[in-house]
């Protein structure tokens, strides 16, 4: 079964129209969301994927196919925060996670090794 799929099986068991769900996610027309739930190569990015969990109550695992239940034990921190920021009320942060999605490990840890210095030093300077 597809991202595609999955959307739409929950959209369904949810009694959620196309227009229902493209409201609460941003979109600006049902025919958004007949691609999304149609397309058998879609290309979802991890902040749009979380964003669909977020307004399907359920989790990013399961529409990834990770996951057998569409029933979430709750909705996790992070796919909150990855909806909120593909809102747009984080741009840089969506910035940053739309490159690192492109990286391979190696550039993700020196990515992190950065991040974690960089907090260090802001701990410091708010101390």
């Amino acid at each position: 079964m597809t991202i595609g799929q999955r959307i739409k099986e929950r959209r369904k068991d949810l009694k959620m129209t196309q227009q229902e769900l493209a409201d609460k996610i941003g979109y600006k027309t049902k025919s958004a969301i007949s691609q999304v739930e149609n397309d058998p190569y879609n290309n979802l990015t991890l902040d749009r994927v979380a964003l669909f969990a977020t307004a399907l109550n359920c989790t990013s695992d399961y529409l990834m196919g990770w996951s057998v239940s569409s029933e979430p034990l709750s909705i996790s921190a992070s796919d909150k925060y990855l909806a909120e920021i593909s809102k747009g009320s984080h741009p840089t942060v969506a910035e940053i996670l739309k490159i690192t999605q492109t990286m391979d490990e190696y550039f993700l840890e020196k990515l992190l090794d950065h991040a974690k210095k960089l907090q260090a030093m802001q701990n410091e300077l708010e101390d």
